[in-house]
């Protein structure tokens, strides 16, 4: 199909400019004013945005809880065209390339193109060279306790050697860091002296614990040439670390969700345990110094984290409840809000968003970029337009949001992915699903993109 978005204001070499899209074969075939042949089909979006469409590095899909088709609408009602899967759940985490393989064709489903990080524990080291001659390059590593079939680095000998295995294929840490120790022993004594309540839970795995795992791995990714990219960092206290990191040239990526921006230790008191996340949400202190540096440049990415439990599962005691929240249809509104509140400036949201994610997971310019030639993935942005979060309107199969009620001005209210409209009328917006065109992404770093943003 060939189209023309008219008459909107277009993300093109970083400023927003008016000029028509024009689209073919899936495409971004030209940026013109000129009149479009009357073989194309026009869609007038006169006082809109155009982005490029968002690409979120941080998703869980557990069966039962979430499924392909679902997390694809919800995917593209919150302006994502790409997402990345972590590597483990269910029994079959993608520590070797058979249980790659397995969740690959699991996630065929997807209506949007993907890509899964693959696991790299203290045990499956032969198995990184195989991944990387089968063109996987990202490798998460849980420095907490996973789960039995996704074993954690024991100490930081093996850690180290984790490290320089990545490094020696070229790929990419993906570290999610809380020193193990003092989170268990935190919660232990916790539990002991009967402190269960859900802000306890905040208090059991301290500010300090991520900041020790930061500083430990920016140490040991230096000794051993590996750039890493911190997930979900939820402190600004350990973003200092991370700005050090950055401004000696060591390649340190960062990623934050939007619950640490968003939300701090009040969401406790009015959702309890359903506010279970690892790592915990903090206080407001933690929160306005991690909004700092998302400003200046010290965090990378947002990832959505993405991980919708029943709520049967998280109305347990907090410390016995299972983590996860969704987040995909929700994350854009909100920061779209905060730009309305002049909080965070629109261009550095799409850097967020889109663009970041591109570069450093080697997706870029065919993706997070409006230009010639590029990929048609878009999302159009209607920042007038408000609207109030509620659970029912949601295309995720998760039982509630955090951010239930929240009223935002700003939403998406077009999504393309290769050229289609695949989600109109937003926010949540109605999916026509043209057909299934997601593709699994192979990752390819070029030499110069993994390098200091």
């Amino acid at each position: 199909m060939s189209l023309v978005l008219k008459n909107g204001s277009v993300f093109v070499e970083n400023e927003f400019k008016k000029v028509d899209v024009f689209i073919k074969d899936g495409k971004i075939e030209k940026l013109t004013n000129a009149e479009p042949l009357h073989n194309y089909k026009i869609i007038n979006i006169e006082g809109k945005y155009v982005i490029p469409a968002c690409i979120d590095p941080h998703v869980h899909i557990y069966k039962g809880k979430e499924d392909y088709l679902s997390a694809s609408k919800a995917a593209l009602c919150g302006g994502y065209t790409t997402i990345f899967l972590m590597p483990f759940g269910n029994g079959d985490s993608a520590t070797s390339p058979n249980f790659y393989e397995k969740k690959k064709n699991f996630a065929k489903d997807l209506l949007i193109d993907f890509s899964i990080h693959a696991g790299a524990t203290a045990v499956n080291q032969p198995e990184i060279k195989k991944f990387a001659e089968n063109g996987v390059l990202t490798f998460k590593i849980f420095l907490p306790f996973s789960s039995h079939d996704f074993p954690t680095p024991e100490n930081e000998y093996e850690l180290i050697d984790v490290f320089k295995s990545i490094s020696s294929v070229g790929g990419l840490a993906l570290i999610h860091a809380e020193n193990r120790v003092a989170i268990e022993s935190f919660r232990n004594k916790f539990l002991m002296e009967g402190k269960t309540d859900p802000l306890d839970f905040m208090y059991s795995r301290p500010v300090l614990a991520e900041v020790e795992a930061v500083t430990n791995c920016i140490l040991f990714a230096n000794l051993t040439n590996c750039p890493i990219y911190f997930v979900h960092i939820s402190t600004g206290t350990a973003s200092e670390i991370i700005d050090y990191a950055k401004k000696q040239n060591q390649i340190v990526f960062a990623e934050t969700c939007p619950q640490y921006l968003m939300l701090n230790e009040e969401i406790y008191k009015e959702k309890g345990s359903l506010a279970r996340v690892i790592p915990p949400i903090r206080e407001k202190e933690e929160q306005n110094k991690l909004w700092n540096h998302l400003i200046k440049g010290t965090i990378d990415t947002i990832g959505t984290d993405h991980c919708p439990m029943p709520i049967r599962e998280k109305s347990r005691n907090i410390f016995y409840s299972n983590n996860g929240i969704p987040g995909l249809e929700t994350v854009l509104p909100l920061l779209l809000n905060q730009v309305n509140q002049n909080n965070i400036s629109f261009e550095r949201v799409i850097q967020l968003m889109s663009t970041n994610p591109a570069k450093i997971f080697g997706l870029y310019p065919n993706k997070g970029i409006i230009r010639v030639g590029s990929q048609a993935d878009l999302c159009v942005i209607d920042l007038n337009k408000s609207a109030t979060i509620t659970i029912d309107e949601l295309y995720t199969k998760g039982e509630f949001t955090l951010y239930e009620g929240f009223k935002v001005k700003g939403v998406p209210i077009m999504t393309l992915f290769k050229g289609e409209v695949m989600m109109e009328n937003g926010f949540p917006g109605e999916i026509k699903i043209i057909k299934n065109k997601g593709e699994f992404l192979q990752i390819k770093f070029e030499h110069d993109m993994l390098v200091k943003q």
